[in-house]
């Protein structure tokens, strides 16, 4: 308007003026049609102000998406710190059972793990010795009969994720014949505890721990048999489920199962460079294996994700494994349909933004 009125108090001549005003039209009727502007033919409808909404929505999207860890393993790692005390209950509990069991056979009255110390220490060293493979064969016993009722769940399992992983990699650009002649070889070595008397094979003693409850999975050096730890097996139960085996306990170990599968993909490796390099490749097959998956629970995308990812949620790594911050957010990185399931944005090119 001021300019409007300058242009009035202008000492010149009535012609040059209407030039003047017919060219500031011009430029402001320009304005008005630029896309965007409020009073744009695109804008009207729009309330003055939301030209930035979707730029702010994709902030928020930017800002939820920031990592990925967070949102599927708690700002502090809650699901690992939870995982990690369900896995100190279960050895616990089977601990406990054992003691039970061993001290009624002996006849010996402890009630407590200081008071059953407490008789080992006062026993000869022959006759701990013999107590000890009491203890072991115990254990086993215990832990067969609450592995039992998981292992046609577990097979299921490993027979489903190993059609997905055969086709995932025949619909590859240069299909990989001598991986998917190792998938199709691939089994699950499951341990008869109860046939054992106590006498635990010595690899499934050193990948599972002396007391077969480490909370862990690993391939054979072949990288053609799989094992599922007890203790990974045992931690993975959920009380959610109707029973044992049921569908939450089947997602908690849908991807260290699909991992498993991906070093079998990969094949052998040697050396620590080349192990690390391994484990982020079969963290990518794992996610590539399960996002058929995502296409069937549109709607719970995120809690599955959380509940399948659970066992990588610790936040320290080891000399081959990255920590579990850096995996998570790599996988959601790598892998468009992980993205999108968090609703994180992918770029033109398929992968996720930012």
């Amino acid at each position: 308007m001021l300019v409007f009125a300058h242009l009035r108090a202008m000492p010149s001549s009535r012609p040059l003026r209407r030039a003047l005003l017919a060219a500031l039209c011009a430029i402001v009727t320009g304005c008005a049609a630029t896309p965007g502007h409020p009073t744009a033919p695109a804008a009207r409808g729009r309330a003055i102000g939301d030209e930035h909404a979707e730029t702010r929505a994709h902030e928020r999207a930017d800002a939820q998406c920031a990592s990925p860890y967070a949102r599927l393993c708690g700002a502090a790692a809650e699901r690992a710190d939870d995982r990690a005390s369900r896995h100190k209950a279960v050895i616990r509990d089977i601990e406990h059972a054992v003691l039970a069991m061993v001290t009624a056979q002996l006849g010996v009255e402890a009630t407590s793990l200081d008071d059953w110390r407490a008789y080992l220490a006062s026993q000869p060293a022959e006759r701990r010795d013999a107590i000890t493979r009491l203890v072991r064969k115990a254990r086993a016993l215990e832990i067969d009969a609450r592995l039992a009722p998981l292992e046609g769940a577990v097979r299921e399992e490993m027979e489903r994720l190993r059609a997905l992983a055969i086709a995932r990699v025949a619909a590859a650009r240069h299909a990989d014949r001598a991986a998917i002649g190792r998938l199709e070889r691939a089994t699950l070595d499951w341990t008869d505890l109860s046939a054992l008397r106590g006498e635990v094979p010595r690899a499934l003693r050193m990948g599972c721990g002396e007391h077969l409850l480490v909370d862990d999975a690993w391939v054979t050096k072949d990288a053609e048999s799989l094992t599922l730890c007890p203790g990974f097996l045992l931690v993975s139960r959920d009380a959610s489920d109707p029973t044992p085996d049921g569908p939450a306990f089947r997602e908690r170990i849908a991807f260290l199962l699909a991992h498993e599968l991906g070093h079998v993909a990969i094949g052998p490796t040697l050396g620590l460079e080349r192990a690390r390099d391994a484990e982020v490749r079969a963290d990518a097959i794992a996610a590539d294996i399960l996002a058929a998956d995502l296409d069937a629970r549109a709607g719970d995308a995120e809690r599955y994700l959380q509940r399948t990812l659970e066992p990588i949620c610790a936040p320290e790594g080891d000399r081959t494994h990255p920590p579990g911050r850096v995996r998570i957010d790599e996988i959601v990185a790598r892998h468009p349909r992980v993205a999108a399931a968090l609703q994180c944005p992918v770029d033109d090119t398929g992968r996720p933004a930012g």
